[in-house]
């Protein structure tokens, strides 16, 4: 028994040590297997390199057409991560969130408050929670002797500890600043810091006077996009209990006055944000009945943009986004082709490498590799791109005096993403052609015929080029398309006359007058400047024309107790309708002693009037308006103009009279140089009062620019797009020809041998192109009159496809052909029978 234990024992440990060492060698073997893998790849590595160099112009072009999708990309993508995801809060607290209010519609939320409903919604918020808001308005700020319009926002306590936005020099304005006795003190962002005062330390305690008020600033910080109004700089902010320096008289008590965009800061979670919402809407009621009878309150995250804003943003942005896709579809595809004919050009080295010993897997190991390089190499192009665009993209002035500042992302993490990806992308792109080149038999062997003679190009290789040159003409087309649209929207008749139209927001500083002095300045404004030279007349309404921020309100006939149509609505004075060319149908112009006195009288336009009454006259009618509710007797009707948009459709619209006063749009025609007049303007109203301002003075077509920004944006990016598939289709043709060439030169050398003249091997070229491209020529036409026509169904303003467009996708893919064509011609013809049939 004691034997057989033993010989058990040994036996035991005979199989441990076998196991050992079999384990022992199988890691030696691997570790083994693994240095000659790195020594191989650092062979291949070498080679690689080496077989860059020997092309280093083809390589370069490739790394720029890669490089040029890659920047769009990057661009778009960043640009609508800063647009869509950047939050209110510097820090992207999840714990902060707009507060809005729907009405029947969600489509139609409102940003702002009066200051009576954000005191009741502050004095319903759940304990622990905390309500900010700030009030974005236009202001004069004057620094020693030099006089600017910038913004300004009135905040309220707590503000800045919301939105965290970094403190550069000095403080955030303190609960001590927010007590009415305190004096007043100003925080200024890093722009006006480094504008008026060259980034001077010793700002702090100097003064700076905001509507004549003077304010000691504080601090100065980072400045971020204004709360009220996503994207638009700040320059100054000062607290809430000295915002009669920037606000309208009543503004604490007036329920229409809501120009207040709240914050609210909460730990316990959105459904106690509801709750306590819930609760501040019953109190809201019986502020503004009518209102909040059919709107509710809601929040949504605490991102820059919100409501119309944002919703044009999406839009916009799926657009841009969609080009630049397709933009990295086609430079991929490029890209691709002169990789694809630098692998045909060097399938002799590849030969000898291949009768040396070298496997299948290893030549496209280094294939891929040199792909990876490339994709670096046009990374760190695309880098350099986007940062010249980021620079681009920084000021975006939508009106002279009004501009977005945009701060596009530019850090290590991005710039090593976009790199890594380029050096993804160009191992993808390197694949195909590396597979190509050992598959099939097209390695030929050292000394042997060649495997395989092409007649004809592959068919995969022809569908992709095809693809190309369809989004190429796609694009073009498209191009051709938006620059017409644009053009026919700047074009649009408006309904009114914009030729020689200023205008400029009007102001009065508060802090100078009192309301019966600030009515009666605004009327000596209005007549002082009738009087100007080369002023043919002047006039104010609540809304400069076409103003997306155009009020609305319900009108019914008396009879009806329902069925109110909504109506854009447009106070204004004596002289408008003569001031903007809008012809009066029937009826007459608002008197001058109708104008400020609740006469009870309005002028409607043609689409109001036969909504109301379709079978009738509606002059002398009464309307009912709501919110609040009143009787007026039409007497006028007026023709039809754009009041919010220049691509909307005939929408109805209220004109009803109202006096010159605070807060309108001051607007003149001149015959003469608008910019002339704009100044002379401005040099009245100071005449007027010290406290007599028109911020934000604007020719028609600047006041326009707004609206046509996406159109323009689009236009732009599809004519820069198309123009860079143009010469994207010409690299990928121009590869797939060379290509051609290179794999057919013992064949071309026969018939140059057997007498065939150099011409007929120029038109053989040239034909494999043509038959390359002429389907995608088609497609590409067939696709940009589909989507055009596709667009219009959605887009009135989109222009119809018409011959110029297709002319010129037509004459795109000639001059892609003729230029892609050139110099694989060349070194067809150029082709020696002796040298051919020797090598």
């Amino acid at each position: 028994m004691r034997s057989a234990a033993e010989g058990a024992r040994h036996a035991g440990r005979w199989l441990a040590m076998e196991a050992a060492s079999l384990v022992v060698a199988h890691a030696i073997a691997r570790l083994g297997g693994v240095a000659r893998s790195i020594r191989g790849w650092r062979v291949e590595g070498r080679l690689a390199w080496r077989a860059i160099g020997r092309r280093p112009w083809q390589t370069a072009a490739t790394a720029a057409i890669l490089g040029a999708g890659l920047a769009g990309v990057v661009t778009v993508a960043s640009l609508a991560t800063y647009l869509l995801q950047t939050p209110v809060a510097a820090q992207g607290d999840e714990r902060v969130w707009r507060v809005t209010s729907v009405g029947q519609s969600s489509l139609d939320p409102r940003l702002q408050f009066s200051f009576a409903e954000l005191e009741v919604l502050t004095r319903h918020a759940a304990k622990g929670d905390r309500i900010v808001a700030a009030n974005l308005q236009p202001a004069v700020l004057r620094v020693g002797n030099t006089r600017l319009q910038g913004l300004g926002e009135v905040v309220t306590s707590g503000f800045f500890a919301v939105t965290g936005q970094d403190v550069l020099v000095g403080r955030h304005l303190m609960e001590a600043d927010f007590n009415a006795a305190a004096p007043p003190a100003a925080v200024i962002s890093e722009e006006l810091w480094r504008s008026q005062f060259g980034r001077s330390v010793s700002v702090i305690g100097t003064t700076l006077d905001v509507n004549r008020v003077a304010f000691t600033i504080v601090g100065v910080v980072e400045g971020r996009a204004a709360l009220g109004f996503g994207g638009v700089a700040v320059d100054v902010w000062i607290a809430q209990p000295h915002a009669d320096a920037m606000l309208n008289p009543g503004w604490r008590t007036d329920p229409a006055d809501r120009w207040w965009a709240p914050l609210v800061e909460s730990a316990a979670g959105q459904g106690a944000v509801g709750t306590a919402l819930a609760r501040a809407h019953a109190d809201l009621l019986p502020l503004s009945p009518d209102e909040w009878r059919t709107r509710r309150l809601r929040i949504e995250p605490a991102l820059m943009l919100a409501g119309t804003q944002r919703r044009a943003a999406v839009a916009l942005m799926a657009l841009l986004g969609s080009l630049a896709m397709l933009m990295l579809i086609v430079s991929g595809a490029s890209a691709s082709g002169l990789v694809l004919a630098a692998a045909s050009a060097e399938r002799h080295h590849l030969s000898i490498h291949l009768a040396l010993g070298a496997g299948h897997g290893s030549l496209i190991r280094r294939r891929v590799m040199e792909g990876a390089v490339i994709g670096l190499a046009a990374g760190a192009l695309a880098v350099a791109a986007y940062a010249w665009a980021r620079t681009a993209l920084a000021t975006v002035a939508l009106q002279p005096a009004l501009v977005l500042r945009l701060k596009l992302p530019l850090d290590p993490a991005l710039v090593s993403m976009v790199i890594a990806f380029g050096g993804t992308v160009g191992m993808l792109v390197a694949l195909g052609p590396a597979w190509w080149s050992v598959s099939g038999g097209r390695l030929d062997t050292v000394g042997s015929a060649p495997t395989r003679v092409y007649s004809t190009l592959p068919l995969a290789r022809r569908a992709l080029v095809g693809i190309q040159v369809a989004l190429s003409v796609t694009l073009v087309v498209g191009a051709s398309v938006a620059a017409q649209s644009l053009g026919r929207l700047s074009a649009m008749d408006a309904g009114f006359d914009r030729a020689g139209l200023v205008a400029m927001d009007f102001d009065v500083e508060p802090v100078t007058s009192g309301p019966r002095e600030a009515a009666a300045l605004a009327r000596q404004a209005v007549e002082r400047i009738r009087r100007l030279p080369g002023i043919v007349s002047a006039a104010m309404a609540n809304r400069a024309p076409v103003d997306p921020s155009t009020p609305a309100v319900e009108v019914r006939r008396p009879d009806q107790a329902a069925a109110a149509v909504a109506a854009t609505h447009s106070a204004v004075t004596d002289g408008y309708f003569a001031l903007t060319g809008i012809p009066m149908l029937a009826g007459r112009d608002f008197r001058l002693e109708e104008v400020g006195n609740e006469s009870g009288v309005v002028i409607i336009n043609q689409t109001l009037a036969h909504r109301l009454w379709p079978d009738g006259d509606a002059l002398g009618r009464a309307l009912v308006i709501d919110r609040p509710q009143r009787t007026a007797r039409v007497v006028g009707i007026a023709r039809d103009a754009r009041a919010r948009s220049l691509a909307e459709p005939g929408r109805a619209q209220l004109y009803t009279p109202v006096s010159p006063g605070f807060s309108l749009a001051l607007l003149a025609r001149t015959n003469g140089d608008p910019r002339d007049a704009l100044r002379a303007m401005q040099a009245a109203l100071d005449e007027v009062g010290p406290g007599v301002v028109g911020f934000f003075p604007r020719t028609m077509d600047e006041h326009l620019s707004a609206e046509l920004l996406p159109s323009r944006a689009a236009t732009r990016m599809a004519a820069l797009l198309g123009l860079l598939a143009i010469g994207l289709s010409v690299a990928g043709l121009y590869g797939l020809s060379t290509w051609f060439v290179d794999v057919r030169r013992r064949e071309i050398g026969v018939r140059l041998a057997l007498g065939a003249a150099p011409r007929d091997v120029r038109r053989m070229v040239v034909r494999q192109a043509v038959a390359a491209t002429a389907p995608g020529a088609i497609g590409g036409v067939l696709a940009g009159a589909a989507l055009t026509m596709a667009a219009r169904s959605v887009l009135p303003e989109v222009a119809p496809v018409e011959p110029l467009a297709l002319a010129a996708g037509l004459v795109s893919v000639v001059a892609v052909v003729a230029a892609a064509s050139y110099v694989p011609c060349r070194r067809a013809a150029g082709v020696t029978p002796v040298d051919s049939l020797r090598a």
